[in-house]
């Protein structure tokens, strides 16, 4: 049996730079902090910092689909993967370019069984080739055709 090489979908680089805006900001505002320190200065630093830390993540994050697991990966967070036997379906929800991948699955127990009487949702970020991980969810499982399709 072949091992395929996973596929690394990104999301695309206008939407990685409109991420990463907070992290500009959140240096521009600690520059002014140290030249001014002040309160407002201070707040504007802070709320500048936790926006970077909410949306550097998905703008840097990336989606590996192999065989049979999907994992996302985001920097500054634990990586989240699923089975393809724990995912019940997924659909593209939001507008244009903003459009998501939104996941259904079933979470697993604490003996590492999948729990098919919770259902949970797993949004994944905008990704340049998002139907990639529709065309991964409609494939059947144990490789009947050939992945990353070329």
């Amino acid at each position: 049996m072949e091992h395929e090489t996973p596929a690394v979908l990104h999301p695309p680089p206008a939407l990685q730079a409109l991420y990463s805006l907070p992290l500009l900001l959140a240096l521009w505002s600690l520059v002014n902090l140290v030249r001014r320190p002040s309160l407002p200065e201070g707040l504007f630093f802070a709320v500048a910092l936790w926006l970077a830390w909410t949306t550097v993540p998905r703008g840097w994050a990336e989606v590996i689909l192999a065989e049979e697991e999907l994992t996302l990966r985001m920097p500054l967070r634990r990586p989240r993967a699923l089975r393809r036997r724990q995912v019940i379906g997924g659909e593209m929800v939001g507008r244009f370019p903003w459009r998501v991948v939104l996941l259904r699955y079933h979470p697993m127990d604490s003996q590492g069984r999948v729990d098919i009487a919770n259902e949970e949702f797993l949004p994944l970020v905008p990704l340049k080739d998002g139907e990639l991980v529709l065309e991964w969810l409609e494939r059947k499982p144990h490789g009947t055709k050939t992945w990353p399709p070329s």
